[in-house]
């Protein structure tokens, strides 16, 4: 959801199950005020201390709406289909039959007599070349 990593939210249909999963008490914690008086996002997970990364998942869809997400997923994907059959005829390329339902595609450079170490250093330079350059 073009989202940076470590960002994710869950959907439960039980709170209360979830917080009774994880709720934690020690002497070196603050006491907590009953549940439902007050929302800790430390009590509904296995981090405690850490931060809340559903949150910006629920600002980001709260902000600019589901389907500004929805469109800009499909976009991708459908550029990424549309790269896939345009690699697919160029000589030199195996692209991996794997269903194209993300928006990203494998493949990798062959040529006659190659080895697979010879393989995947041409792959790799080509993909280092195309990222030093920034753009396709």
């Amino acid at each position: 959801m073009f989202l940076p990593y470590g960002t994710g939210a869950l959907l439960v249909r039980d709170g209360a199950a979830l917080r009774a999963a994880h709720e934690a008490t020690a002497d070196y914690l603050p006491a907590m005020p009953h549940p439902t008086d007050f929302y800790d996002p430390s009590q509904h997970g296995p981090d405690l201390s850490r931060g809340f990364p559903g949150l910006r998942v629920w600002l980001c869809v709260k902000l600019f709406g589901a389907n500004a997400f929805r469109d800009a997923i499909v976009e991708k994907r459908a550029l990424a289909v549309d790269a896939a059959r345009r690699i697919a005829v160029l000589p030199g390329i195996v692209n991996r039959r794997a269903a194209r339902i993300l928006s990203l595609f494998a493949f990798h450079l062959t040529w006659p007599g190659a080895s697979r170490d010879d393989e995947d250093r041409a792959t790799r330079a080509l993909m280092d070349e195309t990222t030093r350059r920034g753009r396709p």
